[in-house]
């Protein structure tokens, strides 16, 4: 067979269905879906498979030509992916200032960072956490993941085409790119600090690198299509049971794993992205019907080819329709609609947008333009061609004004502030009654009766509360320790405690919640009462709580608050703190998760953060235990 002949990468309908799976599993995620506590391990995916096309691709071309056009590579990478991304910015542009006014502000930047594929870095220099969604995080996020692979899709061409001109042969480049990949990993198990927040380690281009660099080395090894024979039955039972066995690991990690688990930064990623890359493997064996076949089905396909939109539009979609703020919905319905909406939107941007250009529309356009001037409106067709040019120049025209005009409105406060801002203005005075008596003030706090869910809504007024008649001490001092759960909190627990201080950040990991209590006691600045509020951001183990509690044993009274935040260390930490809040005789538990799975309609959608009704009831609940 002549170079000539040799038959490039043929197109396999089974991996369009395993980005099906990815992008369900990264959307799954991040609506708060229960199961897919590990759906954010889909992006591996994505890179393992980019990974191995993209330089299988390269390969083929070397192959063929020992030559690699790179300028036409990143040509051919440019059409397929910044049209829809071009989209994308424009309706965020148009949207955001209508929807979300307070992140017109920092429009600006995300898009330049978007169109240089830099979002990552500015998220890391930026300091934000990918992991803890307070407030609105920014509608532009998730564009982290491409600029890693836009970086990869720069750089490794050349890389490539360096390492061929000296080895001549793909095959003993393959060391060389798996050890690039344990360096990476091992860079991010050097970075990682247990306890603190991952997200500098989960955006950097260099610790995510391990992924893409497998699937390439794979493609450096693994060519099974140019074959013509048969695979033997056993070989064919081998390739199954791999298929079936990494399937099975994928979805174990998406269902077990969580993003504060410590075993995905030493190491896991690259696991996750190995058992990805045996997928792949076997996908792209002609002799596994089964697993193609199932991944191949015509809706996964669909799907798939779809993915790219997919992933595009769900990230804005879900921060534009938070459930009681944007929208009236929750639950099953809200999910229903944002599955709705973003594959609408990706099947109209791959129907209009991306499947034209990738077929030649844009090179047929220019060819009808510059007809056009030589034979002005000859035909119905000629003014279709003016109506195309001039739909692409206001598109174009658009984008370029978000780069240069300042946003038509400034950024109000987050809404963490917004919500503590209304729960001081509007708080509990219709409900709270206070009576001075000659040495300790009495204050009668209101707490909703945590068995009937549906007695309050947030444009109703509770019914029928329950009392507890609660003393607090005058000029206690009191500080208060937590994260952002607590910070929305702040400014009403400062007015009705005018001698406390609270001192909580978002994000804020067990770790550094130690470090603040342990500073406070070597400074002699801990109060008389301590607010505790911790394990919203990962789990928190018994050794761990005694350790905090050591530090704050000659405190005179520690009210420590349970969690109420949809993720897998949400039972383990509450039922911990129930164990042993008790044995510590100068503590007393709040318990939050109670109060709020009876009255869900106190949260934001993602079911942690409060609005201002659940500020007032999560004070009270802190003050009854003064």
């Amino acid at each position: 067979m002549s170079a000539g002949d040799r038959p490039r990468l043929p197109h396999l309908p089974a991996l369009d269905g395993l980005r099906a799976l990815a992008v369900a599993s990264v959307f799954a995620y991040h609506a708060d879906v229960g199961w897919a506590q590990g759906g954010f391990l889909g992006v591996d995916v994505f890179f393992v498979i980019s990974g191995f096309l993209i330089t299988a691709l390269l390969l083929a071309e070397w192959r063929e030509h020992a030559w690699l056009d790179v300028t036409r590579f990143w040509k051919r990478r440019a059409l397929r992916l910044l049209p829809a991304l071009l989209v994308l910015l424009v309706a965020v542009w148009v949207a955001v200032p209508l929807l979300a006014a307070e992140q017109a502000g920092r429009l600006q930047g995300d898009i330049r960072a978007a169109l240089a594929y830099v979002s990552n870095w500015r998220l890391i220099f930026e300091h934000q956490s990918y992991f803890e969604a307070a407030g609105r995080p920014p509608v532009l996020q998730h564009l982290w993941s491409l600029a890693v692979e836009e970086q990869f899709y720069l750089v490794w061409p050349l890389l490539l085409w360096a390492g061929l001109g000296l080895t001549r042969t793909a095959g003993r480049l393959v060391g060389w790119i798996l050890a690039a990949a344990v360096a990476s990993a091992g860079l991010m198990a050097l970075l990682y600090t247990p306890g603190t927040d991952p997200s500098r380690v989960y955006y950097g281009t260099d610790t995510r690198a391990g992924a893409i660099l497998l699937g390439a080395a794979l493609a450096c090894v693994w060519k099974p299509w140019e074959s013509t024979r048969r695979a033997p039955v056993a070989i064919r039972i081998v390739l199954g049971a791999a298929g079936a066995g990494a399937l099975g690991g994928l979805a174990w990690s998406v269902l077990s794993l969580h993003q504060f688990s410590d075993v995905l930064y030493r190491g896991g990623f690259l696991g996750v992205a190995g058992l990805a890359a045996v997928l792949v493997a076997v996908i792209a064996h002609p002799s596994t019907p089964l697993i193609g076949g199932t991944l191949g089905c015509r809706p996964m396909v669909w799907l798939g080819r779809r993915s790219y939109g997919i992933y595009l539009f769900y990230w804005p979609v879900i921060m534009l329709t938070r459930s009681y703020y944007d929208v009236p919905l929750s639950g099953n319905a809200l999910l229903a609609l944002r599955a709705t909406i973003t594959v609408s939107l990706a099947a109209l941007s791959y129907w209009l947008v991306e499947s034209p250009i990738r077929n030649g529309a844009l090179g047929r356009l220019w060819t009808d333009v510059r007809r056009h001037r030589r034979e002005p409106f000859p035909s119905t067709r000629g003014r279709w061609v003016v109506v195309r040019a001039g739909v692409a120049g206001i598109a174009a025209l658009t984008v370029g004004t978000t780069l240069v005009v300042a946003r038509p409105r400034p950024a109000p406060p987050d809404l963490l502030t917004i919500h503590a801002a209304a729960a001081s203005a509007s708080a509990p005075e219709p409900t709270t009654t206070t009576t001075v008596l000659p040495t300790t003030s009495t204050t009668t706090a209101t707490v909703l009766p945590a068995t009937s869910p549906s007695t309050i809504a947030p444009t109703t007024t509770p019914a029928a509360p329950t009392t507890t008649r609660v003393t607090v001490l005058p000029q206690a001092r009191v500080i208060g320790l937590g994260d952002s759960v607590l910070l929305e909190a702040k400014a009403e627990l400062e007015r009705r405690l005018p001698d406390a201080s609270v001192d909580a950040v978002v994000g804020r990991q067990f770790k550094e919640l130690l470090a603040l209590a342990e500073s406070l006691r070597t400074a002699n600045q801990l109060g008389d009462e301590v607010i505790l509020q911790l394990g919203n951001n990962g789990p928190v183990t018994s050794s761990q709580f005694e350790e905090i509690m050591e530090v704050l044993r000659g405190v005179r009274r520690v009210v420590v608050i349970n969690v109420k935040v949809p993720r897998a260390w949400e039972g383990p930490n509450n039922a911990m703190l129930a164990d042993n809040v008790p044995k510590w005789p100068n503590a007393a538990l709040v318990d939050w998760h109670r109060q709020g799975a009876a009255h869900p309609e106190l949260f934001a959608d993602d079911g942690t953060h409060m609005g201002p009704i659940g500020v007032a009831v999560f004070v009270e609940l802190i003050l009854s235990k003064l």
